[in-house]
């Protein structure tokens, strides 16, 4: 039995958050001084240490991520002005966290499961931090790093192999992340 492979290309959307500049400090004090994180590490791999997270499996609240009622408002203005240029008519959270990298902290290569795009918000980005790298989905081999910025927002198809690298700089690296299904209404595009 062979295996065929035919060639999809995927696209990774990147976008930023207007007000990013207006919303950090007050982010970063609530993720620093007010939520609940913990350490994400494993000593059995040599590829998984989050310095703070807040990713909860049970989804999301302003309970567990007391940031929510400043970004929330932010966040959805961004999603909702980009969704038509993603092809889509609608979309829903169903889960957001936030990750801290510290010195030598690190996420090694993972997928998302149960969603279909997977996002990444750079909250804090010193020049120096690594960015998300990916893998090609098509060859599995090729690295690729999208060229970001501070206050930018990447989402991609959640099935894609991406990482945080080692964050070798003295320097904090924050980002929250997201899960999200997007839906259409398929008569109202020009493919139906």
């Amino acid at each position: 039995m062979s295996l065929e492979k035919i060639k999809l290309d995927s696209a990774i959307y990147k976008t930023r958050m207007r007000n990013h500049l207006e919303i950090k400090d007050d982010i970063l004090f609530l993720i620093n001084n007010k939520s609940g994180g913990k350490r994400i590490y494993d000593e059995n791999f040599d590829d998984l240490d989050i310095s703070k997270c807040d990713y909860d499996t049970t989804g999301f609240n302003d309970k567990t991520h007391p940031y929510m009622p400043i970004l929330r408002p932010h966040l959805l203005n961004e999603l909702n002005s980009i969704i038509s240029d993603m092809g889509y008519t609608r979309f829903s959270i169903t889960n957001i966290w936030y990750q801290q990298y510290n010195t030598d902290s690190i996420h090694g290569w993972h997928v998302h499961t149960d969603c279909q795009f997977s996002a990444v918000y750079y909250l804090e980005l010193p020049e120096d931090c690594p960015k998300t790298e990916f893998i090609i989905p098509y060859s599995q081999q090729e690295k690729i790093e999208i060229d970001i910025k501070e206050g930018d927002i990447i989402i991609f198809p959640s099935y894609v192999l991406h990482r945080a690298p080692k964050n070798l700089s003295n320097k904090t690296k924050t980002i929250i992340s997201w899960n999200s299904n997007y839906e259409n209404d398929i008569g109202n595009h020009a493919y139906a």
